[in-house]
């Protein structure tokens, strides 16, 4: 049985979007990641037979701190970075949120989920 990592509601202000204005004024977004571990080979309390959630936090925020056009590629480019990390992870999701988006008539929150 795998494990099943998540991080959730994680928040970040960033500048990613197709108008120019969005990538200078930034956003409000969320984050949710979820990834399969194999748990073959854990050993109890050996965080190196494992992921830690640190470990993977700081990748969204590494991504979160780049300037992008499109959500979908941040969503691609945290799990390809979380797969070439971490071998045993061999199923990961990341769904990116636009908190606010500035379309006139949306009032809810737009998003993009990538599973791989």
């Amino acid at each position: 049985m795998p494990f099943l990592i998540r991080l959730e509601n994680l928040k970040f202000f960033a500048r990613i979007g197709v108008f120019d204005f969005e990538r200078e004024n930034g956003n409000d977004f969320e984050v949710n990641v979820s990834l399969r571990v194999d748990s073959g080979s854990f050993v109890p309390e050996s965080l190196d037979t494992t992921i830690s959630y640190a470990d993977v936090y700081e990748v969204v925020e590494e991504h979160m701190k780049r300037e992008w056009l499109l959500l979908e590629s941040v969503a691609k480019s945290i799990a390809d970075t979380i797969k070439q990390n971490w071998p045993l992870c061999y199923d990961v999701a990341v769904k990116v949120t636009k908190i606010h988006p500035p379309i006139k008539g949306i009032n809810g929150s737009c998003s993009v989920e990538y599973s791989d």
